[in-house]
């Protein structure tokens, strides 16, 4: 053997939390079909769109995912201090 190198880690940013779209970006959607975040995004960057992203540090869960979910549930009191929420 000459060389080895372990599983690589990879870090990548995720799209989650609040989304605020300008009107003018709602209005050039076309109703009735179906168009999803990611293809927005997508049509955003060909178009070159103005996109900005802010990063976030904070505590997070997917409750859109049923683990995550039943963890908020099981652990509500926990998560509120986290999140600076009154008892």
């Amino acid at each position: 053997m000459t060389e080895f190198h372990e599983k690589p880690v990879y870090h990548f940013d995720v799209s989650m939390g609040v989304y605020c779209f300008n009107r003018s970006v709602i209005k050039k959607l076309s109703k009735n079909k179906p168009y999803g975040f990611d293809q927005l995004m997508t049509d955003g960057i060909k178009n070159k769109d103005k996109i900005r992203i802010y990063k976030f540090n904070g505590f997070w869960l997917d409750i859109g995912r049923l683990e995550d979910y039943q963890y908020a549930d099981e652990h509500y009191p926990e998560i509120k201090k986290k999140l600076g929420l009154k008892q």
